[in-house]
């Protein structure tokens, strides 16, 4: 089971978050987490826009989702560590992307190596080209 400290620990390195750090909007919570049960499944809730979505970890299996009225659940990453390896290549890529402001082969450059690396972390992140890590791959080839 996925106790608050386990979850914090693998959280610390991106503390505090933010959404140049994670691209998912909201308020980013630190323990206690409240729990939120989804179809059987128990998950901490580590940051929460009310009303329009939240990100969770399931407490049994570690797994990480964001969850929103419109989608249901729909998988992040399969644990907080990899969230947290996932956010340092986005962190690294959005440096590189400011970098490259308006030249657009680079920034589609940088948007490929990314989903490369994400798939690297964890294959099931980038699964679906609506995905978080997937669209914020698309985006940093926008220029965004």
């Amino acid at each position: 089971m996925e106790s608050d400290d386990a979850i914090e620990r693998a959280l610390a390195p991106l503390r505090p978050i933010t959404y140049q750090k994670v691209p998912v909007e909201g308020r980013w919570r630190k323990p206690p987490f409240p729990d939120h049960v989804l179809d059987g499944r128990t998950m901490a809730v580590v940051c929460e826009d009310p009303g329009i979505a939240l990100l969770g970890v399931d407490r049994d299996g570690g797994e990480v989702l964001i969850v929103d009225a419109d989608e249901g659940a729909q998988p992040v990453n399969r644990s907080a560590a990899r969230l947290v390896a996932c956010a340092e290549v986005f962190r690294k890529s959005c440096r590189e992307a400011k970098r490259a402001e308006d030249d657009d082969e680079e920034l589609e450059a940088i948007a490929a190596r990314t989903l490369a690396a994400f798939a690297e972390i964890d294959p099931d992140a980038v699964r679906d080209e609506n995905q978080v890590w997937s669209v914020a791959a698309e985006e940093l080839g926008y220029g965004m």
